[in-house]
């Protein structure tokens, strides 16, 4: 699945087809300002189901009823009150998806300081930035996802370059309307900020591979607009997803009045449940990791997974998970090699002691 333009076949092909200049010249410009990005030349949504290699019928049918497209199911939120509603495309949807993010959307640039859903950068790059400030301004957005609406994706498409026509399309393949149960959700959200609308058109579904990159880049005038301030005030800034860090001290901190202000001329609402301030002394957290001195794993987990070595070491790994009432023997040891995986991510030499601990357990289960 291609989206390559042949530049002198195509006017070599319309010349003979008896096309005008014109014609040709405007089709050029408009491939040579997606060619310039780096971006698929696609004309039309029959173009771009020869390209995925569907049928154009298939194409306009999963276009019409795109909202059958997808398995809907809930999860309860790990902090407060609320349910979060995911929305998984079917497989038809989502390999259309998968090709939009991996052929348009991983080569539109983002901000610097957006770390999230990017190679390269990492929760360990996003608590960098803060490491040993002394204080931390932390918030995130209320329903992120579906403050990015198919009105503001088109917007988006169409500022790529993409014709209008084609843009709806794309808008439309990457969002789902909303449904009578997400009504019900907001309806009795008890957090649901002032100003807030339930979604009157499709928003970008959680749970479609396109859905993260999308709201990366619909954010990339808040980044850019919210490091502007933070480098003038001498405070530092960085977004992962929803995640908003500002640090630095008492005095280069921006007000949260002033922070909710641009986040809501951008078109997003904070969290107010989530907002806080965190000085040194306190606990302070950055997508997961602690950065009082540096950035390290909290120190809860790594005496956790220690004391599991510990013990699976001493006693073998069965009598361990018996004695602790563990459910789930090899998903035990996945969940604790996982661990170790993650603290090597961070903390390196440590990582690489808790690897050795675990490779002398004798893990017959």
């Amino acid at each position: 699945m291609s989206g390559a333009f042949p530049r002198h076949v195509f006017v070599q092909k319309a010349r003979e087809s008896g096309h005008t200049e014109d014609y040709i010249r405007e089709t050029l410009a408009y491939s040579d300002k997606l060619l310039k990005q780096g971006l698929p030349v696609i004309f039309s949504r029959k173009h771009f189901a020869k390209i995925l290699g569907i049928k154009q019928n298939v194409l306009e049918w999963i276009l019409t009823h795109r909202e059958h497209y997808y398995t809907t199911f809930r999860i309860r939120k790990k902090h407060g009150t609320g349910v979060r509603e995911i929305n998984a495309p079917s497989s038809e949807l989502r390999e259309i998806q998968t090709w939009i993010h991996q052929n348009i959307l991983v080569h539109v640039p983002l901000h610097d300081r957006c770390m999230s859903f990017r190679s390269g950068r990492s929760i360990k790059d996003n608590a960098q930035v803060h490491a040993g400030k002394t204080v931390l301004l932390q918030t995130d957005f209320y329903r992120f996802y579906e403050t990015i609406s198919e009105q503001r994706v088109y917007g988006f498409f169409r500022q790529l370059g993409y014709h209008p026509n084609f843009a709806v399309d794309l808008a439309k393949l990457t969002t789902i309307p909303p449904s009578a149960a997400y009504e019900d959700i907001i309806g009795k959200d008890p957090h649901k900020p002032d100003g807030f609308a339930s979604a009157k058109s499709a928003f970008s579904p959680q749970g479609a591979p396109t859905s993260p990159m999308i709201s990366n880049i619909i954010a990339r005038s808040l980044d850019r607009r919210m490091h502007n301030l933070t480098r003038k005030l001498g405070s530092e800034y960085s977004r992962y997803a929803d995640d908003i860090t500002i640090s630095g001290t008492s005095t280069t901190i921006p007000s949260i009045q002033f922070v909710e202000k641009i986040i809501k001329d951008e078109g997003f609402f904070v969290h107010d449940q989530k907002t806080h301030y965190r000085k040194k002394g306190q606990k302070q957290l950055v997508t997961g990791l602690t950065v009082t001195e540096g950035v390290h794993v909290p120190r809860k987990l790594k005496e956790e997974i220690r004391q599991h070595l510990y013990y699976c070491r001493k006693f073998g790994p069965l009598v361990h998970i018996t004695n602790r009432g563990i459910q789930g023997k090899a998903a035990f040891k996945d969940w604790l090699l996982g661990n170790i995986c993650f603290i090597h991510s961070i903390e390196p030499e440590l990582g690489q002691k808790l690897f050795e601990t675990f490779s002398e357990i004798d893990w017959v289960l």
